[in-house]
Order: structure tokens, then C-alpha cells, then sequence
């Protein structure tokens, strides 16, 4: 249904008062914006791109905007949380909006003969049928809530850099490995002059006693080398992946 139910026009400004139903909360009731209003945002927007915010939140709060929120599905509790995230879309994007309801509004003025200071204007319950079913189409709110879900720059922070340490670390935890298994491992990689870095400085957390007590526990059980030296091949290898 792209019926505009206009209650009234205001004997002032001439603007209808409509009928926004389920959305009468959320929009305006007066419609403020006629085809001039919207060809003079549409002229001035690179002149103007401090006032670009302004000029969205105006177009996307007319009342005018009723069946294209219901056509695209976005309930009246959720048109707020919709407008500030297309808020948040690059310059661009948003001067491409201003451009796409101008085209609504001039396609709605030009349904029927009639001109103010030398634009034609929306007028009669034909022209504002005909904005309504424009702005179910332009802008495309379908696309547009794709996009702002898909954006994934726009919501989440940049990736944590992790080092090398940290890694090792997460990789202890992963595999289980308490304190003294850590001790070990370093001892055994030491005996084998393949330490990293990053493993030395593990190594050097401990005490110097303990280290040496480390050291002759490895020298006197050999056979644990080899599955000391493993393990740290083997950390070395998931650490830097």
C-alpha cells in the first residue's frame, strides 16, 4: 500500500499532515520537505558537506517515508538505530542518498502540471501517492540495511596485534603446560642453542638457581630431551603460524 493519508493541510505552511499509522511516533507528522526544499539539497551538498548529517536526518524522518520503512521491513522501534548507522556511512555514500531522494521527489513533482518559483511542485493527493511509491524505491532501504550489515568496519574495532611472547604464552595455555613444564621446555630448547627470543625471555623469568636446577635435572635424564625438544619444535611451529 503506497497511499499517503493525508489528515489535513497546514493552513500556514501549506504542508500536509499525515497519517504515518504505526510509524506516528517515530516520524514527523508535517511534512516539510516539497521538491524545491530537496533540489535545494541536492544543489548545495558539495557546497555545503558539513550540513550533509542534517539534510538526512530531515529526508529520513518525513512522514512521507511511512511505506518505504514498511516495505524494507524495518520496524518502528528500529528506524532510530537504522538512520544513526546510515549516519556513520563514508561522505560518499551519504551525498549518493541525497542524490537518490531527489530523484524520488522529482519524479513525485512531476506526476502532474504545476509549479512554485519556477520548480514544480508536490501537490494533490496524486503527487504525494506518487512520492510515496518513489521512496520505496529510492533510496533502495533494502540495499541500504545490507550494506550497514555488512559493513563490518563501521561496528567493530581493529584486529588485536598480538607478539610473539603473547603468543607463546597462549600457546602454554592451550596446550595445558604448567610453570615447571614451562621451565623444562626452555631448558631442553637451551640445550639444544635453538632458543628464540621470545623463549629467553621466558627463561630468564625464573630464578638463576632455579635454571640450574633445571639444567641438571635435564642432563640427567637425557631421555627427556627428546620429547623436550618436540614440544618446543612444535611451540616454535603453532607460535609462528
Amino acid at each position: 500500500m503506497n497511499k499517503v493519508d493525508i489528515i489535513q493541510i497546514d493552513q500556514n505552511s501549506g504542508n500536509p499532515v499525515i497519517e504515518t499509522h504505526e510509524y506516528r511516533d517515530v516520524l514527523q507528522k508535517e511534512q516539510t520537505l516539497n521538491h524545491k526544499e530537496v533540489f535545494d539539497y541536492f544543489s548545495t551538498v558539495d557546497k555545503n558537506p558539513h550540513k550533509v548529517d542534517e539534510m538526512l536526518n530531515n529526508l529520513f524522518y518525513q512522514p512521507a517515508m511511512e511505506n518505504a520503512y514498511r516495505v524494507s521491513r524495518i520496524e518502528p522501534e528500529d528506524v532510530n538505530r537504522f538512520i544513526a548507522q546510515v549516519l556513520k556511512l563514508p561522505e560518499i555514500d551519504k551525498r549518493n542518498l541525497i542524490n537518490d531522494f531527489y530523484a524520488s521527489y522529482a519524479n513525485a513533482a512531476s506526476a502532474k502540471d504545476g509549479f512554485v518559483s519556477g520548480l514544480s511542485s508536490i501537490s494533490g493527493q496524486k503527487e504525494w501517492d506518487a512520492l510515496g511509491e518513489n521512496l520505496t524505491r529510492y533510496p533502495n532501504l533494502k540495499h541500504l540495511q545490507w550494506k550497514l550489515e555488512n559493513d563490518k568496519a563501521l561496528e567493530q574495532p581493529a584486529p588485536e596485534k598480538i607478539g610473539l611472547g603473547k603468543k607463546i604464552m597462549r600457546w602454554f595455555e592451550k596446550k595445558n603446560i604448567d610453570t615447571k613444564g614451562i621451565k623444562n621446555i626452555a631448558a631442553g630448547v637451551v640445550a639444544t642453542v635453538i632458543l628464540t627470543p621470545a623463549a629467553l625471555k621466558i627463561l630468564q623469568m625464573t630464578a638463576d638457581k632455579d635454571n640450574a636446577k633445571i639444567a641438571k635435572t635435564a642432563q640427567k635424564a637425557p631421555q627427556n630431551t627428546n620429547q623436550d625438544m618436540s614440544k618446543a619444535y612444535d611451540m616454535n611451529k603453532n607460535v609462528r603460524s
